[in-house]
This record gives structure tokens, sequence and C-alpha cells, in this order.
């Protein structure tokens, strides 16, 4: 054993250790291999950890609702079917269309839109082949197109089951229309009202195919659907209300004397 003073001297020679080499509290047993851990330091990651999984996803932000005019597709306006306004306006033009051809008190060019006629090997409408305007209340000129086709156009006009007779003069023909009875003024009465029920009939088939589209549709709230839906039958109401008028007043001028 050394005495106390060699100890002591031998001690003073040793190098003074940095203050960063010191353990520091709390420090767990360190050897030659193993990583330096702290305890405390652990124990923060773990915390840090339950923090992070215990914290919700950040979540997409949600669409904003559609506005009152919006239909989904970037622009304005209800959600009607891409043809729904179209049906309900060609139902509306079939109306007028079969109207014109029911003759009334006067004779009108449209008498004659039914006709065909026989021309360059096939059958044409006479609008096609002949231009027909109105000479006077019960008189009506047509003017083909091709002289040639003055009689094919003569005949045609005879074989319509329009009770009308074409007569010749020059490169034209006159067709008289004779004066409607009152049996001939009654049945086109009812024919008009025929028309207008199969028009209603038509659009009422157009409103159906609408009101199954809307029930259908998804990602749309209750409320636009409902708001869609009063839209279509306003539309609707407001076709039938059109051709109720339209076939009220054909009535009034096939009747007229």
């Amino acid at each position: 054993m050394l005495p106390a003073r060699q100890s002591l001297k031998r001690l003073r020679l040793l190098p003074l250790l940095p203050s960063s080499a010191l353990p520091l509290p709390g420090a767990c047993c360190l050897t030659a291999s193993s990583p330096l851990r702290f305890a405390s330091g652990g124990r923060e990651q773990k915390t840090r950890s339950a923090r992070a999984a215990a914290s919700p996803a950040p979540s997409k932000p949600a669409a904003p609702p559609l506005t009152e005019d919006d239909d989904g597709s970037g622009g304005g306006g209800a959600r009607y079917g891409k043809d729904f306004p179209s049906q309900l306006a060609r139902q509306v033009d079939y109306c007028k269309r079969e109207f014109s051809k029911v003759r009334g008190a006067t004779a009108t060019p449209e008498m004659l839109d039914g006709v065909l006629v026989t021309a360059y090997g096939d059958t044409q409408p006479l609008k096609d082949v002949a231009q027909v305007s109105q000479r006077g209340p019960l008189l009506l000129v047509v003017s083909p197109f091709d002289s040639a086709l003055l009689e094919p156009v003569a005949e045609a006009i005879r074989g319509a089951e329009l009770g009308l007779n074409p007569q010749a003069e020059g490169s034209l023909l006159r067709v008289p229309v004779p004066r409607a009875s009152k049996e001939t003024r009654e049945a086109a009465a009812k024919l008009v009202a025929a028309i207008a029920e199969q028009a209603k009939t038509r659009v009422r088939r157009v409103r159906a195919a609408e009101m199954g589209r809307l029930k259908e549709l998804t990602g749309v709230s209750e409320d636009d659907v409902k708001r869609d839906t009063k839209r279509a039958e306003d539309a609707v109401a407001a076709a039938v209300a059109t051709i109720t008028k339209l076939a009220a007043e054909k009535k009034i001028a096939v009747e007229k004397e």
C-alpha cells in the first residue's frame, strides 16, 4: 500500500474530465456496446408517439353545398334532364302543326301539308315540290317548282281525301275549297280535341320520365330535389296550359261558319 502522501500526489496528476463527460442525473447505466440513451428522453419520445397516434388525421375539406341555382355542372339552372325542356316544347309544336292541318272556316296553305307527291321516282311532301299560297277565303293556288310536275301534283291533291278538285291554269293549279258544312265543322272540332288530348298524354309521359330521373339523383340534398321537382312540375303545367289555349282557339276557328 502506498503512503497517503504519494496517493494524494498521484491523484493530482490525473487529468480532469470535462463536465460534459459526467453522467447526467437519471441516466441509465452505460456499457461500451450500448448506445447513449436517457431515461427521461425515452419517456418523452413515448409521450409524443402516443399523442400522434391519438390525434386524428387531417380530413379533406368538405365540398361546398350547391347554391340555389346550381345544377352541379358549373352553371346555373335547374337539374333538368338535358332533353326535358325540348321534349315539352316538341309536344307544343306537334299540337300547332296538327292543328294547322285541320280546316276552319277559311282555306289555309297548311291544309295541304299532308299531301304526298310522286316525283322523280320518289314520294315527297307537296311543300318540297311546290309553293302553296292563299288567294281568297276559299281559294288556294299551288305553283309547282317544275312545270312537268303539274299533273302529278293535281293527282296527289285529288287523292288526299280532302274533298278538293284542283284545276290547272297555265303553270299553276287553282284549288277551290268548299265551304265547310255543319257536320264537317263538328268533325273538325272533335279532331282538335283528340289532337290536344294526345299532346297532353305525351307531356305526361315526359313528366313521368323526368320525375323518375330526379328521384334517382345522388349527391344532392333533399331540398334541392324538391325545388327542382317543383320547377319541372311548373314547366309541365305551362306546357299543358299552352296546349289547352291553342285547342280552344282552334275550336273557335273550325266552328265558325
